[in-house]
């Protein structure tokens, strides 16, 4: 997501401003979704969208956009789970 940092030069903060909205609405729609209270244990996009109810296609998109902005642990498996800060910030009741 979009911050702050002086390593990343002018250019390509200004360059994703844009995009600003987009991540907002990606972060409020995983959440109304309740995504993150999902993947608490690693989980794969096919297990998650049987679980829920979801399209399989679309909740791979969903968790892949979700993955760029590194709310997931990376694993060389197909299946997905919460870092830490995710699992203390987002996940519902915690």
């Amino acid at each position: 997501m979009f911050t702050i940092n002086k390593s990343v030069s002018v250019w390509e903060q200004l360059v994703q401003l844009p995009f600003l909205n987009l991540y907002s609405r990606l972060l409020n729609a995983a959440m109304e979704l309740d995504v993150f209270s999902q993947l608490c244990q690693p989980v794969t996009a096919e297990a998650l969208a049987v679980h829920m109810g979801w399209h399989k296609a679309n909740t791979e998109y969903l968790l892949s956009a979700l993955g760029i902005h590194r709310l997931f642990k990376t694993r060389r498996t197909a299946t997905y789970q919460n870092t830490a800060e995710v699992d203390r910030y987002l996940v519902k009741g915690k």
